[in-house]
């Protein structure tokens, strides 16, 4: 299958140099304010479950999807699998794209976008029962046009998709697969410009790591970072590199000191800082079992920089980090915090940030309006728009009413946090 050319590669350098410098920008030290943009509904088919974050514009619309994982593992009606969808700064919300049964299933990655505004993203799979024909997809979305799949995995080239993309200036697309491959646990793949796919990496599911459910993060040399869930000397993740010519090498394996206190299960990439040191998260492990933030020195040396505790600081972060020029680094709990109701281990998720030096706050704790309506359990990463602030979704939450998790209403929210 032929993708989109790519012709305007100084389109993309100037897209990506836009994006560090939205990554790097310093917020101020003041009070925030969440606000809820938009609460999913659910019915009549608006969006329900926005796994992945969201991405932004230079004109400040604000671009996703949602996954609608009710349907995930049994198939799903033929136009209820999902949507991309973009907000506008003035609120007004659109469905550029339903994705259906037999097609292109439960986006759960979320989109990038490049210098003429093409969205791509990936799907999971097919909506249709017993997996259908194929095992998901990396689509182009061109706007308020019907979508198309550049490329459809069927196993052996891979299978599953559940991270989002990263592109480099020459237009060509990186990514994995929770599964398929030659050894069935998993790829790291490159699409090219042209449409060809280029399995990078085959993961065996032993020591070199299985499964992964994380983006890839690229370096000026070509070389790919990121995690994998499970895997490793103890079956609890790795942190890994694999070069352009597709070897691996394994920085760290979870779980490998003493009651997995060095972390365990990342579900979340990896980001670098200008020295070549990598910060992510886990989603268990740690001194307490609810999780960490650590750093990865770029000869693999890791360093817990935080445990979370569950109540008040947080539980379970599930999603990725960012980081602003002072080196602060932002991040959302799935669970903990101090909310209204025990979504997940007594709260509902946190947005915290972590300075430097390893003292974290907890900047927002959700659920902690009535009915859960400012939003719950968020599962991705945030960014940051020109001015400071940060936008990203949450799973749950908000004033829909689709009943996600007993006792947690709401279809899930894209929010803005204010300083």
């Amino acid at each position: 299958m032929i993708m989109h050319s790519f012709s305007n590669r100084l389109g993309w350098k100037l897209l990506l140099a836009a994006m560090l410098a939205v990554l790097v920008f310093i917020p101020p030290t003041q009070a925030q304010t969440l606000t809820t943009l938009y609460s999913f509904a659910g019915n009549p088919g608006d969006g329900f479950n926005p796994y992945a974050g969201v991405t932004l514009d230079a004109q400040g619309n604000i671009y996703g999807t949602t996954a609608d994982r009710r349907h995930r593992y049994g198939g799903c009606p033929p136009d209820d699998c999902g949507v991309a969808f973009e907000l506008t700064p003035g609120g007004q919300y659109t469905i550029l794209h339903r994705f259906f049964s037999g097609d292109n299933a439960f986006p759960m990655g979320g989109v990038i976008i490049d210098a003429k505004g093409n969205l791509y993203g990936t799907t999971y799979g097919t909506g249709k029962r017993g997996n259908g024909r194929h095992e998901g997809s990396v689509f182009v979305l061109k706007k308020r046009r019907k979508g198309k799949a550049l490329h459809k995995f069927h196993g052996p080239d891979g299978g599953f998709p559940v991270a989002g993309l990263t592109a480099d200036s020459a237009g060509n697309l990186y990514g994995t697969t929770l599964a398929g491959g030659a050894h069935a646990w998993g790829i790291v793949f490159q699409l090219t410009a042209s449409g060809t796919e280029n399995v990078l990496y085959n993961f065996f599911g032993s020591a070199d790591g299985a499964s992964p459910y994380a983006p890839v993060t690229l370096d000026a040399q070509g070389n790919l970072y990121g995690t994998t869930n499970v895997g490793g000397n103890s079956w609890a993740g790795v942190a890994y590199e694999v070069t352009p010519a597709g070897t691996e090498t394994v920085l760290h394996s979870f779980c490998s000191q003493p009651n997995c206190s060095d972390g365990a299960n990342p579900y979340a990439g990896l980001i670098a800082d200008a020295q070549g040191n990598f910060y992510g998260t886990t989603f268990g492990g740690g001194a307490y079992g609810y999780g960490t933030v650590f750093k990865l020195t770029p000869s693999g040396e890791e360093t817990v920089l935080y445990n979370f505790a569950g109540a008040p600081d947080g539980a379970a972060p599930y999603g990725g980090l960012i980081m602003d020029g002072q080196g602060n680094l932002y991040g959302t709990t799935y669970g903990g915090g101090v909310s209204n109701i025990n979504c997940y281990d007594s709260g509902c998720g946190t947005i915290f940030q972590l300075t430097a030096s390893g003292t974290e706050s907890v900047v927002y704790n959700f659920c902690s309006q009535a009915n859960c309506s400012d939003g719950a359990l968020p599962t991705a990463a945030m960014v940051f728009d020109g001015q400071g602030n940060l936008f990203g979704t949450t799973t749950a939450g908000g004033i829909g009413q689709c009943n996600v998790r007993a006792g947690t209403p709401g279809c899930g929210t894209v929010f803005k946090l204010t300083p």
